[in-house]
Formats: C-alpha cells, sequence, structure tokens
C-alpha cells in the first residue's frame, strides 16, 4: 500500500517533476495560508524558502528508496510472480540520480537556492540532466569494465 502512494517516483523524470510540480503548488497553497494566520510554514511548505531538488533527494532518500529497497527484495525472492518490481526499483534509482543531477546544475549555474517551479518545466535543462545522468552511467559502465579488465591481467 505504501509504495502505492509513493508510485509517483517511480514514473520517468518527466512524469515524476510534474507530479511534483503540482504536490509543491499544494503545499505551497498551504505555506501561504500558514502565513497569512501567522504561523510559520515547514519549509517545503514554504515558496521563499523550499529548495525543490535538495527536498526530492531527502524524501528519496529517507522514505520512497528505503519502501522501494523492502519490495524489491522481497520482489527477488518472488520474482516469478511479480517480475515488474525490479524495474520500479530502477526507475526510482533513475529519478533519484535526475533529482541530483538537476540539483547538481542549479549550483552550477549559481541558483542553489531556486525559488519556485518554473525551472521543473525548463525543456533545456531537463535535457541537460538527463544527459548529465547518461554521461555519469558512461563513466561508471567504463569503470567497471576497466576494473575487469584489470582484475583479468
Amino acid at each position: 500500500m505504501t509504495s502505492s502512494d509513493l508510485s509517483d517516483q517511480s514514473k520517468d523524470f518527466r512524469n515524476s517533476k510534474a507530479i511534483a510540480e503540482n504536490i509543491y503548488k499544494e503545499f505551497f497553497s498551504q505555506g501561504d495560508l500558514e502565513k497569512q494566520m501567522g504561523a510559520s510554514p515547514m519549509e517545503m511548505m514554504d515558496r521563499d524558502r523550499a529548495a525543490v531538488p535538495k527536498i526530492q533527494l531527502d524524501f528519496m532518500d529517507t522514505v520512497a528508496l528505503p519502501v522501494f529497497e523492502c519490495v524489491f527484495t522481497f520482489n527477488r525472492m518472488v520474482a516469478k510472480l511479480v517480475p515488474e518490481g525490479t524495474s520500479t526499483f530502477e526507475a526510482i534509482t533513475l529519478n533519484r540520480q535526475c533529482w541530483a543531477a538537476l540539483d547538481e546544475i542549479l549550483v552550477e549555474q549559481g541558483e542553489r537556492s531556486v525559488l519556485g517551479l518554473d525551472y521543473l518545466r525548463d525543456d533545456d535543462l531537463e535535457k541537460q540532466v538527463l544527459e548529465r545522468v547518461r554521461q555519469k552511467k558512461k563513466k561508471k559502465q567504463h569503470k567497471v569494465c576497466r576494473l575487469v579488465f584489470e582484475l583479468l591481467i
């Protein structure tokens, strides 16, 4: 049940970003209401303080990935019954890599504390994110191949 509730984390990055944007719009609306009532909203609900990529990474590391790691471990034991579980875990891992790449790019561009949500709809930024993730995978695969080759020599 919990993994179903977190299924937006297993969508492709474009859809995951769109869902995150809708969630943060709702959070920010609640934060605005809390401010109007004189309260101080949590960072993730405060449009003036929320850094969405960082919050997404924290959420994935502390909630989504641990849940899906449990599901993945269970699914490996019963893989013949639920083979789809592997691709779900891989998708979540890829999404985490994309959010991390987005955060890195924003830091490099000097926009570490980007506020608002408009950049989540920036197609050029999304292309940069996906390319960075591809390049990191390629480097990692190259390192693994080199290590295997060195072991064989």
